[in-house]
């Protein structure tokens, strides 16, 4: 085994299992969702994915109801140019005792009526929901962009859009993988153009993979293994250089 093969080893050892390849872990549809009736829970049954529990879609501080159908959106959002922290969309995350979850992406659609809200972010419960989460627009539109991890509806349309507007992402950091706790997501909308205003989101997919929480003793095991091969590779360095030693017959003197 060369040394680069050892040093890799090493690193393999000590980082732990591997996570298995990030997918879709799951999407809320809204597919039950009536206008005008139902409350601000979400009636659609939320994904069901082997080892992490999704809470159903909830509106806080908004409208009684939703204004329409097979669409999460609700009127009731500032008009201020600063987001108001209790009015928001939000979904909560519970990885299964002996799971965790390395968590990649977030993408939805969005919809607006002619006076809803203009920006929006999304934010997570792991700093409080204190910062903005990383914000990109995957495919390009032009209908939204983000800057400073802010979406922006870039067209002041007159009239309710007919159709959701995709590309809105969500990357998300190391800081959310793996982690074994639960995990809430809300998002923010404000800058109304009247409080009535509508604004809707579709589709909302959560990327990641799920893998076993390591055991003590595997970190244990693991630890000692990688010392073990440490060890070995200085006990290799370090070892003295032997000097070959070459014999052979002396020259015979001419006389």
């Amino acid at each position: 085994m060369c040394i680069s093969q050892q040093l890799l080893l090493i690193g393999a050892l000590a980082t732990g299992p591997s996570i298995t390849q990030a997918d879709v872990l799951g999407t809320f549809t809204f597919d039950l969702v009536t206008a005008n009736a139902g409350g601000t829970i979400d009636p659609t049954p939320p994904p069901t994915v082997p080892e992490l529990t999704f809470g159903s879609f909830n509106a806080t501080g908004l409208g009684a109801n939703p204004r329409a159908s097979t669409l999460f959106t609700f009127s009731g959002w500032t008009t201020a140019a600063e987001l108001d922290a209790g009015k928001f969309y939000e979904t909560t995350l519970t990885p299964a005792p002996g799971s965790q979850v390395n968590f990649e992406t977030i993408t939805f659609g969005v919809r607006r009526s002619g006076t809803g809200p203009r920006d929006f972010v999304v934010r997570s419960s792991l700093d409080n929901f204190a910062a903005n989460l990383p914000a990109g627009i995957s495919p390009d539109n032009g209908e939204l962009q983000a800057s400073q991890n802010v979406f922006h509806f870039v067209n002041d349309n007159s009239a309710t859009q007919p159709a959701d507007v995709n590309g809105s992402t969500v990357s998300l950091g190391t800081e959310f993988g793996p982690v074994a706790q639960p995990v809430t997501f809300r998002i923010y909308a404000y800058g109304a153009e009247q409080a009535g205003g509508t604004f809707g989101v579709d589709n909302v997919a959560i990327s990641g993979a799920i893998s076993p929480v390591p055991e003590p003793e595997e970190y244990a095991a693991m630890f000692a293994g990688s010392l073990g091969v440490f060890a070995w590779w200085r006990r290799r360095r370090n070892r003295p250089l032997a000097v070959a030693s070459v014999t052979g017959d002396r020259d015979q003197s001419v006389g």
